[in-house]
């Protein structure tokens, strides 16, 4: 069994909630994390 995992800093989301899910689903990984999300994106 493969998993893709992938790792992304959001940059305390200063590009577009749309922009940022195009590049998430782009990377077609079964698990996302991310850094330096904002607290309400929790």
């Amino acid at each position: 069994m493969r998993v893709r995992v992938a790792s992304y800093n959001v940059r305390s989301m200063r590009d577009s909630v749309p922009a940022l899910g195009r590049v998430i689903a782009a990377l077609r990984a079964d698990l996302v994390c991310v850094q330096e999300a904002p607290r309400f994106a929790r």
